[in-house]
């Protein structure tokens, strides 16, 4: 989540209008605006109040997008990635009939776990 989103966010639940927020911070509706749109980062003052008004402290309100989700998406993929590997060195090690198939399905899965990954979380 970004600058702009957290200071949407804040402010909507906290149940204010940008009009509020602009006249508690005293500046225009257009400046909240523009901060939540993204043309334009607060300066350092006015991130201090809006600190103060959202009681929120500045390194949480800047901090980097922490993309929990996406994050733990691309976790899925690398362990669908990493099994899918494993199917195929245990495929190469196997002495049946068995063999091509481990091996299809581990190059598979390895090759299409992203995809996988987006597959079963959109659900």
């Amino acid at each position: 989540m970004d600058l702009k989103d957290r200071m949407q966010k804040c402010r909507t639940q906290m149940n204010l209008t940008q009009d509020d927020v602009a006249e508690k911070l005293h500046v225009s509706r257009q400046t909240v605006s523009n901060w939540e749109t993204g043309k334009t980062i607060p300066d350092s003052d006015s991130l201090a109040a809006i600190s103060d008004l959202y009681n929120i402290s500045i390194d949480d309100l800047m901090k980097p997008s922490d993309d929990s989700e996406t994050t733990g998406k691309n976790n899925h993929a690398e362990i669908l990635m990493g099994l899918g590997m494993l199917l195929v060195i245990v495929g190469i090690f196997m002495n049946d009939s068995f063999t091509i198939v481990a091996i299809i399905a581990g190059i598979l899965i390895a090759m299409f776990s992203s995809e996988i990954t987006k597959f079963f979380n959109n659900k």
